[in-house]
């Protein structure tokens, strides 16, 4: 799990990160710590984590102020001395509210949290699956593909995997073919049936079927050995593993 802290208390933010490692030391991972508006603004333009701790009090103003910048999609535990800006919290993508001085049981509390909603909304998202509805009708079936100058229509089973590169979009296919799709991963993700696709990180989007193994790749990250093999290695996230190991034995 990548964790950012956000906290302009230098001793506070030492003591979170410690709290931190000693409960999950195998499962998080500190990506970053901040302690203004401005440099958060900028880290959320360019990165993505798992989770955020984030303190609403920072010394160029409040927290609030990044979401006026940019969109944060994260999940967000609060930090604060003070209990009068929980309702504004709740308006973003708050999970938690931790009350300062910090207490271990009160983290332990929050992450707990965050894995029961992490764990709900996976099975919320296997059971929309699973409908009695046609598939067929939810989710596309071909695709129409270019290489080079020639447009083919493909089935979607035919595809092992997605790509996003820069800002474009391939699919790939047994024989190893890179087709080129107009279209994002975002939007993928609402084309395909999440019962037989899995987006496993920013740039890949998987078939259950092309999928060989999933390696330990580092304490908190995994591989996964994908057929037809990759160019480059593709990462999943601690935070992700149940999820993807359920989805593949569904």
């Amino acid at each position: 799990m990548r964790v950012l802290i956000i906290e302009d208390e230098e001793l506070l933010c030492e003591e979170l990160e410690r709290n931190l490692l000693d409960i999950a030391p195998n499962t998080i991972e500190i990506c970053g710590k901040l302690d203004t508006v401005k440099d958060s603004i900028e880290w959320f333009k360019s990165h993505e984590c798992d989770l955020v701790f984030m303190d609403i009090h920072l010394s160029d103003g409040d927290c609030f102020d990044i979401f006026k910048e940019v969109n944060v999609s994260t999940p967000i535990i609060f930090l604060t001395a003070y209990d009068q800006y929980i309702q504004t919290s709740f308006e973003q993508n708050s999970i938690a509210y931790i009350l300062k001085p910090y207490d271990r049981v009160c983290i332990v509390k929050a992450l707990e949290k965050y894995e029961e909603l992490t764990s709900y909304y996976i099975e919320r998202k296997a059971d929309n699956g699973r409908e009695t509805e046609d598939v067929s009708e939810r989710y596309i079936q071909r695709m129409m593909l270019r290489l080079g100058r020639i447009y083919k229509p493909i089935s979607v089973s035919e595809i092992c995997y997605f790509i996003a590169e820069d800002k474009y979009l391939y699919a790939i296919t047994e024989d190893r073919r890179k087709f080129y799709y107009d279209a994002t991963l975002k939007e993928l993700e609402e084309q395909l049936d999440p019962c037989q696709f899995f987006r496993v990180n920013r740039s890949y989007m998987v078939n259950k079927n092309s999928v060989k193994e999933l390696v330990l790749y580092s304490n908190n990250r995994y591989k996964l050995n994908l057929f037809p093999e990759t160019d480059e290695l593709v990462l999943l996230s601690a935070t992700k593993v149940l999820s993807f190991k359920n989805w593949l034995l569904a």
